[in-house]
């Protein structure tokens, strides 16, 4: 629960639709990367510029579209703690 109160839920808008479509045709996406795609866009509707993802190569298509990819490899796996 502490996790969920440091992040604003952001609602899903149908504004998301039209800007993961044209990612999907511009970048040729198909299959499960197509949910990375719907990320993006929601960012991208949502005016985010980052996106904290465990996902090395996942979003790399995408460096054009956001500012700032952060990936934090190093962090370690385990019990959010509070």
């Amino acid at each position: 629960m502490r996790l969920k109160s440091m992040f604003p839920l952001l609602p899903d808008m149908p504004a998301i639709y039209p800007v993961w479509e044209n990612l999907v045709i511009q970048y040729r996406v198909s299959g499960k990367p197509a949910h990375d795609a719907r990320l993006v866009a929601a960012m991208q509707v949502h005016g985010l510029t980052a996106i904290l993802t465990f996902d090395k190569t996942g979003f790399s298509r995408y460096a054009g579209r956001c500012s700032r990819l952060s990936a934090p490899f190093s962090l370690p796996c385990g019990p959010i703690r509070g």
